[in-house]
């Protein structure tokens, strides 16, 4: 089984610079660091007397807010979709 080739990428959030690394390609990296910093920049425009670390937090609310968000819709669906199922087998 072949190792799978890892990626490494650079990125600035909120003036610090950090490394991802993962074996998804460097472009998807810059996409996730971007959605971050993009995320890390907004609530530090909202709230400048805010530290990185409370900025950090917030954003890490936020990001796990619209994550559940969609996991409930994503299971909605799945659960719609077995019921069609059911309905075409059914019928």
């Amino acid at each position: 089984m072949a190792l799978k080739e890892r990626s490494k990428l650079r990125i600035d959030i909120l003036g610090q610079e950090y490394v991802l690394k993962g074996t998804d390609s460097p472009e998807y990296l810059k996409k996730v660091g971007n959605f971050v910093s993009d995320k890390m920049d907004q609530v530090y425009k909202n709230n400048p007397i805010y530290g990185p670390t409370k900025i950090a937090v917030l954003v890490s609310l936020q990001i796990a807010d619209e994550y559940q968000k969609l996991k409930d819709d994503y299971e909605k669906i799945v659960e719609e979709l077995r019921v069609l199922d059911k309905i075409h087998k059914i019928g």
